[in-house]
């Protein structure tokens, strides 16, 4: 299959036909009618043998809703074709001699063995921190919205959301993305993001992390759930089911996506690992990120967890090219490569995903190797996440710097910024202090006005 896929790369309409025919009869893949489809499609297109036969007899004997999308699934599928030599170009490198050692994270087994601080302000339950993912790894749970978020138990408190987020190495909660939600989850992301984690270390170094959170509802247990939410509670149970007999790679995801957001739904131990295994062996793009994601969360094998991630960014799936992005870059089981770094934030940025769009901002402006620098760059990059990161302090430091490191120096916009980057960061618990001794060095005292800049 890989030689074909090779080929697939320079848009071989044989190459994309034999791929039809393995993923239709199921040679060296698991048999995938759909994705049969999308390869015979593309080989259609080129008037290939009889590709047009074979698409025609697929389309009419498949059930119309699992041929939504086939166009876009067609397109990514050729695009990602066409990707594969640069994808391969940058596979990660393990860092073999650390993948016996864990993380730590001060008393505590992981991050989600945290108890969260909640309610922490009230007069904030509007507030937006844009900090939105765009890859939905649920993805509707198979387009069906039937757990009741539309059925009126989320007006007002409580909400329902279980979301990922990145931890700095100050303890800081960043770049928080919403996995499923219901009702108003404004204040549950704001009281999420003024929590500080234990500052997660590698050998006593601070090191980036990611973890994952249930608010709201989703961190209630089950006697609450059903005594006080009897609705949500049914449906839950009935959509479970439904995907315990669903016998597809992607029905597995789901199953295993809907015991990780419902942790009080019955299941056999290591359910949740099965299931997604079983999807991720099968080629569910998905399942691959979110099996990789676990596997590296709970620090069980970190070299196959890169590996899995890994292969869904090669797949096109946005989160796990943003989180291999930051692997390249922070991961002390990858050895660290600002190029390669670049280029799978590029591939999720492009996706608009708005942490891959800051962390390459980053990377552009302070790359240890000076042909990555690209301040012009940068500045393209924040100012198409401007509206959505005005309470971002992250993003106010780094537009301190696009105007420090810009010819001619505009430092009247660097003190604007770098003053508003620290306020927030107070706000939020940050670490600003090297923020602080920045604006200390520029300014003397801290306090001038930007008119007194000579």
């Amino acid at each position: 299959m890989e030689t074909y896929t090779e080929l697939a790369a320079s848009d071989d309409p044989k190459a994309y036909y034999q791929l039809g025919v393995m993923h239709y009869k199921g040679l060296g893949v698991k048999a995938d009618e759909l994705q049969a489809l999308v390869w015979f499609s593309l080989a259609a297109a080129h008037q290939y043998q009889n590709a047009n036969e074979l698409v025609e007899k697929l389309t009419t004997q498949m059930d119309p809703s699992h041929l939504e999308g086939l166009e876009i699934l067609v397109q990514r599928a050729k695009l990602n074709a066409v990707k594969q030599p640069l994808f391969k170009q940058n596979r990660p490198q393990l860092n073999q001699g650390g993948l016996a050692t864990k993380i730590e994270f001060g008393d505590y087994e992981s991050l989600e063995a945290v108890e969260l601080e909640l309610n922490l302000t009230d007069e904030y339950s509007n507030f937006d921190l844009g900090y939105v993912g765009s890859e939905d790894p649920l993805q509707g749970f198979d387009g069906d919205n039937s757990l009741g978020t539309n059925e009126g138990i989320f007006n007002g408190f409580p909400f329902f959301l279980v979301a990922e987020y990145d931890v700095g190495i100050d303890g800081s909660v960043r770049n928080i993305s919403a996995l499923q939600s219901g009702g108003s989850t404004a204040a549950g992301v704001r009281d999420l993001s003024l929590n500080t984690m234990p500052i997660p270390t590698f050998e006593g170094v601070p090191v980036h992390f990611f973890s994952r959170a249930h608010m709201g509802i989703a961190g209630y247990n089950k006697y609450r759930i059903r005594n006080e939410y009897r609705f949500f509670y049914r449906n839950v149970k009935d959509l479970v089911e439904k995907y315990r007999q669903a016998d597809s790679a992607e029905g597995r995801y789901n199953l295993a996506m809907a015991l990780m957001y419902f942790p009080w739904v019955e299941r056999e131990a290591g359910a949740v690992g099965e299931a997604l295994a079983s999807s991720a062996q099968d080629g569910y793009p998905l399942a691959m990120y979110e099996y990789g994601a676990k596997l590296y969360r709970e620090q069980q094998d970190p070299g196959q967890a890169i590996g899995w991630i890994y292969k869904a960014a090669a797949k096109g799936v946005t989160a796990a090219q943003y989180r291999l992005g930051r692997m390249l870059i922070d991961s002390p089981w990858v050895v660290s490569d600002e190029g390669k770094a670049l280029f799978w934030l590029g591939e999720a940025a492009s996706d608009g995903h708005i942490a891959a769009q800051l962390k390459q901002a980053d990377l552009k402006l302070f790359a240890g190797d000076s042909q990555h620098i690209d301040v012009v760059g940068a500045v393209e990059l924040l100012s198409g996440i401007a509206a959505k990161q005005m309470e971002n302090p992250e993003y106010h430091y780094l537009k301190a710097m696009t105007h420090f490191k810009m010819q001619p120096r505009e430092m009247p916009k660097t003190l604007l910024h770098i003053r508003r980057a620290i306020d927030l960061g107070h706000d939020l618990n940050w670490d600003v202090s090297e923020w602080e001794d920045l604006l200390m060095g520029w300014t003397g005292e801290g306090y001038i006005t930007t008119e007194e800049w000579d």
